[in-house]
C-alpha cells in the first residue's frame, strides 16, 4: 500500500518482483521499486476523499452511513454492498482514526450481509476476531476480515472462492502505522530520467 502524506506519496511497483518470480520461480524483494504519488493524496477507491475530508467525516454511525450513501449513488449496484465497499476500504486502507474507525465498523455491523464467525488468527499467526461480508445472494461474493478486537484494525482480508467454501486468496497486512520518513522513489525504468537512460 506504500506511504501516503497529504501532498503525495511512495507505493511499491511489484512489477519487476512478479516478472522476476514468474521467470526465475522465486520472490526477490530486492526488485521491488518505489515509485512517487504525485500530487495531492486522495483515500479510498470505491469513494474519494481527501486527507483533510477524510478527517472531517461525522463519526456519528447513521451521519457517516447518509455520506457514504450520497458518495455511491453514482456506481451501480445494491446500496448495502457499496456502502460496504466505501467502508472497508477506508478502514483497509486510509488512516482513519479511532473514532472514525468505530463508526465505520458500526455502519457495517448494521448490515444484514456482515456476520460474525469463530476467533481465527491470520496469517502471521495474530489472533482477532472473524468478520464475514456475504454478498453471494447478489453475486457479489464474499469476504473475510480478521480484526484486532481491541483497535479494531484490520489485519487480514481473505476473498472466497465462488462456492463460498475455501480462501481464494488473501492480503495481509503486515505494518500500519503513522511514519515520519518514507523510502526515496527510484527512477523511472525508461525515459529521459532512467538511470541508465533507456527508451520506453
Amino acid at each position: 500500500m506504500g506511504f501516503r502524506g497529504r501532498d503525495g506519496g511512495i507505493r511499491p511497483d511489484g512489477m519487476a518482483v512478479a516478472i522476476g518470480d514468474a521467470l526465475t520461480g522465486r520472490l526477490d524483494r530486492g526488485d521491488l521499486r518505489h515509485e512517487p504519488i504525485l500530487g495531492p493524496t486522495t483515500l479510498g477507491d470505491e469513494v474519494t476523499f481527501t486527507w483533510d475530508e477524510l478527517l472531517a467525516l461525522p463519526t456519528d454511525s447513521k451521519a457517516l452511513r447518509a455520506v457514504l450513501e450520497a458518495e455511491v449513488r453514482e456506481h451501480a449496484g445494491v446500496t448495502d454492498y457499496r456502502v460496504y465497499r466505501a467502508a472497508s476500504e477506508l478502514l483497509t486502507e486510509t488512516p482513519a482514526p479511532p473514532q472514525l474507525r468505530r463508526a465505520l465498523w458500526e455502519v457495517l455491523s448494521a448490515l444484514p450481509e456482515m456476520t460474525l464467525g469463530d476467533p481465527t488468527t491470520d496469517a502471521l499467526g495474530r489472533p482477532g476476531a472473524l468478520v464475514i461480508a456475504d454478498f453471494s445472494e447478489a453475486r457479489y461474493g464474499a469476504r473475510q476480515y480478521v480484526v484486532d478486537q481491541e483497535t479494531g484494525v484490520i489485519l487480514e482480508v481473505r476473498w472466497m472462492n465462488p462456492d463460498n467454501t475455501a480462501v481464494a486468496g488473501r492480503m495481509t497486512l503486515v505494518e500500519q502505522g503513522p511514519r515520519d520518513t518514507a523510502p526515496a522513489a527510484d527512477p523511472p525504468l525508461c525515459g529521459s530520467e532512467s538511470v541508465p537512460p533507456a527508451g520506453c
